[in-house]
């Protein structure tokens, strides 16, 4: 029997606690809290501002990869072009041209 008693004793502090504990909740619910406007666009301000920067610094970023597979794919070509001289010795010409889209390199193959 005392350890049913011990139980009882034990819910019942349990139930002071958890009363207590939404006692606790509920203040701090009734309680203002926030932001102030200044806190607020202080804080917009530098969002935009790291952002912009961000944006930036990505835009950048994509240039150079660019540029780097452009380049890779014209390396590329040339050794492509260079080994096929060599293996069925024969001249290649490069033709570089240049439209309203943008620059074209082509090779034709001189006959031996």
């Amino acid at each position: 029997m005392q350890s049913f008693f011990a139980y009882l004793a034990g819910k019942a502090i349990f139930r002071r606690r958890a009363r207590a504990n939404r006692r606790g909740i509920l203040d701090a619910m009734n309680r203002e809290h926030g932001y102030t406007l200044m806190e607020t666009l202080v804080t917009l301000t530098l969002m935009m501002i790291l952002s912009v920067g961000g944006l930036y610094g990505w835009q950048r970023w994509q240039q150079q990869q660019r540029l780097w597979q452009t380049a890779v794919q014209v390396r590329d070509f040339l050794l492509f072009l260079r080994d096929d001289a060599n293996a069925y010795n024969r001249d290649r010409v490069l033709r570089v041209g240049q439209d309203e889209v943008g620059w074209c390199l082509s090779a034709e193959g001189g006959g031996a």
